[in-house]
């Protein structure tokens, strides 16, 4: 998170601070209020993960769940992130199985945590897709002091392949938080929002 810091740096002077409201404002009150829905879905991958954890439920490779018997949930650890299989379904309308997923962890050094979910169809009967995408369950935030703010926003995904998380394509916006920076619209009158500089950036470690 260093790197983020160093990049919304660097935007802050790029921009020249220009208080002006981008297209699609973000409200913090609403990504500090996660709806039930997105909660439990957070819950339930962190649980899991923690049930792999603990049981050591590990393999090796995505197919691995075909070429023997599995007990779900399974993971696979990939450098500081771990790729959880949660169940195995066949999908009626396509006619193909397909694996459900989820990466969630907590952002090194806080509290905040970051989850994204997905599913991917076996492409045949051998093995499973080489490679898909997890989506960002619901927008997070991290302060960057008393200041502002870093938002990571829908649209946000985790990349993977048959042996785990490979990296992340983070849609994002710095957001000031400052009482005394007050952002105008492009006529120049003041606004109720806040002076956001929305950005995109993949990494390979969060």
């Amino acid at each position: 998170m260093r790197r983020l810091f160093i990049i919304t740096t660097l935007l802050f002077y790029f921009f020249n601070l220009y208080a002006q409201v981008s297209v699609g404002a973000i409200d913090l009150a609403v990504i500090d209020n996660v709806p039930t829905v997105q909660t439990e879905k957070i819950d339930a991958a962190m649980t899991a993960m923690k049930a792999v954890q603990d049981a050591g439920a590990y393999i090796e490779s995505l197919n691995d769940v075909l070429n023997g018997e599995i007990v779900f949930p399974v993971g696979i650890k990939k450098g500081s992130y771990e790729l959880i299989l949660h169940r195995l379904e066949y999908d009626e309308k396509i006619y193909k199985q397909k694996i459900y997923l989820t990466c969630a962890f907590k952002f090194k050094g806080s509290k905040e945590i970051i989850a994204f979910e997905g599913a991917v169809n076996i492409t045949d009967f051998n093995g499973l897709g080489i490679s898909g995408k997890l989506s960002l369950i619901a927008p997070v935030r991290r302060d960057i002091g008393k200041q502002s703010t870093l938002v990571i926003r829908e649209g946000t995904t985790a990349s993977f392949d048959c042996d785990g998380i490979e990296a992340f394509d983070a849609k994002m916006a710095w957001v000031v938080t400052s009482d005394f920076i007050i952002p105008s619209d492009e006529n120049g009158t003041p606004t109720n929002s806040r002076l956001q500089v929305p950005f995109e950036a993949q990494f390979s470690d969060f």
